[in-house]
């Protein structure tokens, strides 16, 4: 039996004895106190206990340090209260909370990507570009590992839809709103895509992929999106104060140039070639190749 678990049940003196511990019929260390007649669950009133120095209690903060891509104390803070939850609520709370927000799950056929839809065209773009873009090198499993996350963090960084219909807000919902809470960002680096591999360190050779990787996907993400746009059906044509994705081939990772259109210009066929859109630096004219619709258009 643990050490931990032998002195809280014999009763000895720790660091955690104002918190009154004991180990219930599962093993499992819980908090004691003065809740024993509250009317509330049994679960409320006696909390599990994670050891400080537990291999699962680091290997878990590990883990959710790098998820969160290293985010502080306030942001690791919100995550650990949801898994306190997960830990001492499970199931059925869960369950019931997918029910009462009318969560269903839907899944694609097993071995059948294309039927992903738009998301899977992103992760085979990614897988694309990915290969490319590292060929030959050679990277410690850190360094790889850094790469990954970073990649990931570019996929989640994407603008999905605004998130205000007023016309000076510039906010959009993007996939890393649903894993932490706000846009992904990231630390503005010198750009190194031009400069020879033997001229650059390792961590400089580990950040020149990953601006690779983001120069080329973003470039292949806007394409699709003005692709899409052309499939569609009966498509209305650019609306004033819609907004729109702006190409910029010099932007830091993460970093993504939105505008609303201000005016429009049509051509002699009657379809709109050109736009005068706003941005949070000021007005500018682009032709509609410069520009991309958001991924869900609430215009």
């Amino acid at each position: 039996m643990p050490k931990f678990l032998c002195s809280i049940k014999k009763g000895l003196p720790s660091n955690i004895s104002n918190l009154f511990p004991f180990v219930d019929e599962e093993g499992i260390v819980r908090v004691g106190g003065r809740l024993e007649n509250a009317s509330v669950p049994y679960l409320h009133k006696h909390p599990a206990i994670l050891p400080k120095g537990s291999k699962l209690s680091k290997i878990y903060f590990e883990s959710l340090h790098r998820r969160l891509f290293h985010v502080g104390p306030l942001g690791s803070n919100s995550k650990l209260k949801k898994v306190y939850k997960l830990i001492n609520f499970p199931d059925e709370n869960l369950a019931n909370y997918f029910t009462s927000e009318g969560i269903n799950w839907n899944f694609i056929r097993p071995k059948s990507p294309h039927f992903g839809g738009l998301w899977e065209a992103g992760v085979r773009s990614i897988k694309h570009h990915l290969k490319r873009t590292i060929g030959n090198l050679h990277f410690t499993y850190e360094e790889f590992e850094t790469i990954m996350i970073q990649t990931e963090g570019i996929l989640n960084s994407r603008p999905l839809t605004p998130l205000s219909r007023d016309e000076d807000n510039f906010d959009v919902l993007t996939p890393g709103h649903f894993l932490i809470g706000r846009p992904i960002s990231s630390i503005p680096e010198p750009f190194l895509t031009d400069i020879n591999e033997n001229r650059l360190s390792r961590w400089q050779k580990t950040t020149k992929v990953v601006q690779l990787i983001w120069k080329k996907w973003k470039s292949d993400y806007l394409n699709t999106l003005q692709a899409r746009s052309k499939w569609m059906a009966e498509k209305d044509d650019l609306i004033i104060g819609q907004m729109v994705l702006i190409k910029d081939d010099f932007l830091p990772i993460n970093t993504w140039l939105l505008g609303r259109i201000l005016e429009v210009y049509y051509g002699s066929d009657g379809k709109v070639r050109v736009v005068r859109v706003r941005t949070k630096s000021g007005n500018f004219k682009r032709t509609i190749h410069k520009i991309a619709v958001l991924q869900i258009d609430t215009s």
